[in-house]
């Protein structure tokens, strides 16, 4: 009987290596250092890995001497397993990073665990008065913040007269740095609180709003604020002149925000193509205006995306468990995986642009390492 010859490895089994969980992926996030990666899972523990792949694509790319043309050879090393973590929380546990190589925790009892990149968890070492509903940590000034008990307390080092109560903590959903760590966004029950951190006498500014405001994501040179609303949708604020628009005509919910230097512009998931505008003229009159149609329209929504640090290019993931890359405003996409490994339900591209951690709902977790020669 005569058998099909095995069919060649797709592109992203060239690229990636990719790892069965056993459980649903909720978020993926590089540590400050870019040297290790935490899959954060529905039952409550993290997956680690490290950026170091051993066996690298531009390892393997092969140039013809008759043609010229580039191939990629398939894997030839075994790829390392997963580290996990015992359980520390449960799907609701917020992921972020404190130090250099470090990811911190909140377990479901609202206490945070540090959990190194081996995988090993203690107690984080700043005592707090209670239970914690948000965190965050900025690398550059390396201040924390958290809503804590009934405060959110702004805390620049481990002595106890290092810390400052900035507010009442009421509903509070999410609280970030600016990337310079000047400033901090809070988004609460009434709607966006930003302070400004660089003075003397702290100084705030509210936009009040409805709607649910949810995860907060800073424009890299801090003149913008998008903030996703659980009513569906995102809300653009400017707190420079206290401009704020709703822009919530999206099929699915927006699961990632994101911003491209490059491109100088905005992206987000939750529609049939990555939504994206350009800040030289951003949407607050008209959602139209500055809309740049980036990848093709699809017949599922986008759920998840990233962008690359240096270049105008995004990588989109599907619900149905595509992932492309796609330049801003340009039709064009490179399908990185064609395959339905679970709607992808996270991505992170990594500092230097050189990888893209992805998770999914199925529970596959996958680091792709990408040659310099993709780009060119």
């Amino acid at each position: 009987m005569n058998q099909n010859a095995a069919s060649p490895p797709t592109l992203f089994k060239l690229l990636a290596r990719d790892w069965d969980t056993g459980s649903a992926v909720r978020s993926v996030l590089f540590n400050a250092e870019q040297t290790a990666i935490a899959f954060c899972l529905a039952d409550g523990t993290l997956a680690l890995a490290d950026t170091d792949d051993e066996d690298p694509p531009q390892h393997r790319i092969h140039i013809s001497a008759d043609d010229g043309r580039s191939t990629i050879r398939p894997r030839t090393k075994a790829i390392a397993p997963l580290r996990r973590t015992a359980p520390l929380g449960d799907e609701r546990m917020r992921l972020g990073t404190v130090g250099w190589s470090d990811f911190l925790v909140v377990a479901a009892n609202g206490h945070l665990v540090r959990v190194s990149p081996d995988g090993a968890d203690r107690a984080f070492d700043v005592d707090l008065p209670g239970p914690v509903a948000a965190f965050d940590h900025c690398p550059e000034t390396d201040e924390f913040v958290c809503a804590c008990d009934d405060a959110i307390l702004l805390i620049r080092d481990d002595a106890p007269a290092s810390r400052q109560r900035l507010a009442k903590a009421d509903g509070v959903t999410d609280l970030r740095f600016s990337g310079d760590g000047r400033s901090l966004a809070v988004a609460h029950a009434s709607g966006l609180t930003v302070y400004a951190l660089d003075t003397e006498q702290t100084s705030s500014t509210t936009l009040p709003f409805s709607g649910g405001p949810g995860a907060i994501s800073w424009s890299p040179d801090g003149r913008w604020i998008a903030t996703q609303l659980a009513s569906g949708g995102f809300l653009l604020s400017c707190p420079g002149d206290g401009r704020t628009r709703a822009l919530a005509d999206y099929p699915a919910p927006v699961g990632s925000i994101a911003w491209n230097c490059s491109a100088n512009a905005l992206v987000t998931s939750g529609a049939f193509r990555v939504a994206a505008w350009s800040m030289e003229t951003p949407p607050f009159d008209d959602a139209a205006t500055g809309a740049l149609q980036t990848g093709r329209a699809g017949l599922v929504p986008v759920t998840a995306l990233a962008s690359h640090p240096t270049r105008g290019l995004v990588a989109a993931g599907y619900e149905s468990g595509v992932l492309t890359i796609v330049q801003v405003g340009e039709p064009d996409e490179l399908i990185l995986n064609g395959e339905n490994h679970g709607a992808v339900s996270g991505l992170s591209w990594s500092r230097d642009g050189r990888q893209i951690a992805v998770g999914t709902d199925d529970g596959m977790a996958a680091i792709l390492t990408l040659p310099p020669q993709m780009f060119k």
